[in-house]
């Protein structure tokens, strides 16, 4: 792990009036060495001195923005309308003030299910936005976003309340832990350090800030120089990740059947999805998380009694809806769905 005093040092450069960005601290958790317990030390370190960790939600929308400014061919394995599709639907999930989350997460660690969902998808926001920062040619974001909600559940049941952060602050090592840990999974090599992912995470950030201030792509010579390395280190970690990451399209499995139904882009890969699963014992575990009349509507919707898919107007028929309300309903299910799955998988 680098010198704990040496980050301190950097850290304590960027305190203005009493305070800090916690993107600022984020860099803390880039190299994985940095133990959950080292990590605690410097939060700790930082409370001590009586600063004030400012938690900037802005950051999100700004990293998605960025995104179009960007040349295609970067992004050309994964859909930029998805994606913000995607921050569209999680913004509807309001933001907690600090009392809101720790009697939440008081909740939650009582057992309230519905405490933690809430908790979840107020921070999808956050795991979103980290994992759009490992995004590489060969992966897909959804695939991702669904690994890293399993490292958030993991920080929420690991959370001290007794610690004056915000969740998302301690929830973002465990994030970052899960992403690269689902990087690795993907890699057709028998092991990459951690410091490879966190390196290209920094060149990732770097091209998207020098591109937006410049206007067109950036260099590897400007991404070396904006990061002080070696322009050699640079084209050897892309060559790295671009040559080793391999798309995922396999067949549900007890691995990855979770992260397919995430990746629904269309009504098509939905029905594909769903079909797969029902093969899948853990589809019923999944189906429990929903109430009757939404377990109604998907088992209806996908056909998965006798294999006859029904329109949203004839489930609206039978169960005295309009079209539209079945189709927000069917919304709904399968979000909770997802949840469930990363549950599972977390299990």
């Amino acid at each position: 792990m680098k010198n704990i005093k040496e980050k301190m040092q950097k850290i304590q450069e960027n305190i203005v009036d009493g305070k800090i960005k916690s993107s600022l601290i984020d860099e803390l958790i880039d190299d994985l060495e940095c133990s959950e317990e080292e990590y605690e030390m410097i939060l700790k370190e930082l409370l001590e001195m009586n600063v004030e960790i400012v938690e900037k939600e802005k950051e999100v929308l700004e990293i998605v923005e960025e995104i179009e400014y960007e040349e295609e061919e970067k992004y050309e394995v994964y859909d930029i309308d998805m994606i913000k599709q995607y921050f569209q639907e999680i913004s509807r999930y309001k933001l907690l003030s600090k009392e809101e989350e720790k009697q939440l997460i008081i909740k939650s660690k009582a057992g309230d299910e519905v405490a933690m969902e809430k908790l979840v998808m107020s921070n999808l926001r956050l795991v979103a936005k980290l994992t759009l920062e490992y995004i590489s040619p060969g992966t897909f974001f959804l695939d991702l976003v669904q690994d890293g909600t399993i490292g958030l559940l993991e920080g929420i049941k690991r959370f001290d309340l007794t610690k004056e952060y915000r969740l998302s602050t301690y929830a973002s090592w465990w994030i970052k832990k899960e992403l690269i840990k689902s990087l690795k999974s993907k890699i057709n090599s028998v092991k990459i350090p951690n410091y490879i992912f966190t390196t290209y995470r920094k060149i990732n950030l770097a091209d998207r800030k020098i591109s937006q201030e410049k206007g067109n792509r950036a260099t590897n010579e400007e991404i070396a120089s904006y990061l002080e390395m070696d322009i050699k280190e640079v084209l050897n970690i892309k060559k790295i990740i671009n040559s080793k990451l391999i798309t995922i399209n396999g067949d549900v499995s007890d691995n990855n059947f979770a992260i397919e139904l995430e990746d629904n882009n269309t009504e098509k890969e939905i029905n594909e999805n769903i079909e797969k699963m029902n093969r899948d014992s853990k589809i019923a575990k999944m189906l429990k998380s929903l109430n009757r009349r939404e377990k109604e509507i998907i088992m209806d919707y996908f056909g998965l009694d006798n294999g006859e898919k029904q329109t949203y107007k004839e489930i609206g028929t039978k169960l005295d809806l309009s079209a539209e309300r079945v189709r927000v309903l069917k919304d709904r299910a399968l979000r909770k769905l997802r949840y469930a799955g990363a549950k599972i998988k977390n299990d």
